[in-house]
C-alpha cells in the first residue's frame, strides 16, 4: 500500500512539474516578412479582412487552426493569418533588436500613442452605430465594432511605427501612470 500511495504522489508531481514547464514555455510570435498580408476573423479566405499587416509586424501567436495562424490582436477576439512561407514564427528568446519589441523610452510618445488609441476606440464605436445602429442589431453591432477597433488601432500603431504585440505593455502602463 505504501509504495501505491509513493507512487501515487510521485506520479501527482511529476505531472504538475509538466504542466509547470509548458507554461513557462516562451511566448511565440508571428513576423510579417512581407506587406499586406490580410488579417481575418476566422481561419478561411470566406471570413472578413480585419486589416493588413505591415512587412515587419509583429503579433503574439495563440495558437494554429490547420494552416492558420491564430493570433492576438487589440480587442477580446482571436484574429488568423495564413500559414504561409512569409509568415515565420519565433520565440522570445529569437527576438532581436531590429524587431523594435521595446516600449519606446520617450514618455511623450507612449502618453500620445496611448491617448490615440483610446479614440481609435471611441472612432470604432461612433462608426459601427453609425453603420449597424445597436437598437437595429446590438449583435452585429458590437462584432463590427470590434473589427473597426482592431483595423483602427492597428493603422494608429503603423502610423507611430509600433510593434502590434507591445500593445498590451502600452495599455497597461497608461493605465499605471492615468495617462
Amino acid at each position: 500500500m505504501l509504495k501505491t500511495r509513493n507512487g501515487f504522489i510521485v506520479l501527482i508531481f511529476l505531472i504538475g512539474m509538466l504542466a509547470s514547464t509548458r507554461g513557462a514555455q516562451s511566448q511565440e510570435y508571428i513576423v510579417m516578412g512581407t506587406p499586406l498580408v490580410n488579417i481575418r476573423t476566422g481561419p478561411s479566405t470566406d471570413h472578413v479582412i480585419v486589416g493588413r499587416a505591415e512587412k515587419g509586424d509583429i503579433f503574439k501567436v495563440i495558437g494554429k487552426n490547420s494552416d492558420w495562424w491564430e493570433i492576438a490582436m487589440f480587442t477580446a477576439d482571436h484574429r488568423y493569418v495564413f500559414s504561409a512561407p512569409y509568415v515565420y514564427t519565433l520565440n522570445k528568446a529569437e527576438l532581436v533588436s531590429g524587431h523594435s519589441m521595446e516600449l519606446p523610452d520617450s514618455e511623450e510618445t507612449k502618453r500620445s500613442l496611448y491617448r490615440s488609441l483610446q479614440e481609435a476606440k471611441t472612432r470604432a464605436k461612433r462608426e459601427a452605430d453609425e453603420v449597424i445602429p445597436p437598437f437595429v442589431d446590438a449583435e452585429r453591432n458590437e462584432n463590427f465594432r470590434r473589427i473597426m477597433e482592431d483595423r483602427i488601432i492597428l493603422e494608429m500603431l503603423h502610423i507611430y511605427g509600433f510593434q502590434p504585440a507591445l500593445y498590451n505593455d502600452l495599455i497597461a502602463e497608461g493605465e499605471k501612470n492615468g495617462w
